[in-house]
């Protein structure tokens, strides 16, 4: 089964708090793993806010936190 979409997802990083640090907004942890789209992140300190987006193959990029996406919730590993 193949699934597709063309919507763009929050996924709670952002590098609000200090321009170019990215960190869990859930935890204010630094990531662990990075899986950003080449080139990304480029726009600086007008897009604090990490996307996955089909135009970047869903890989991570930075944009405007107060853009309207929906988002991918956080869960527990258990």
């Amino acid at each position: 089964m193949q699934c597709f979409t063309t919507e763009t997802f929050w996924i709670g990083g952002t590098d609000a708090f200090s321009e170019g640090h990215w960190v869990w907004v859930t935890t204010l942890e630094p990531f662990q793993y990075v899986d950003w789209a080449p080139q990304e992140p480029n726009q600086g300190a007008q897009c604090q806010c990490m996307t996955l987006a089909p135009r970047e193959a869903f890989h991570w990029n930075d944009d405007i936190c107060h853009n309207q996406y929906d988002f991918i919730c956080e869960k527990e590993y258990v």
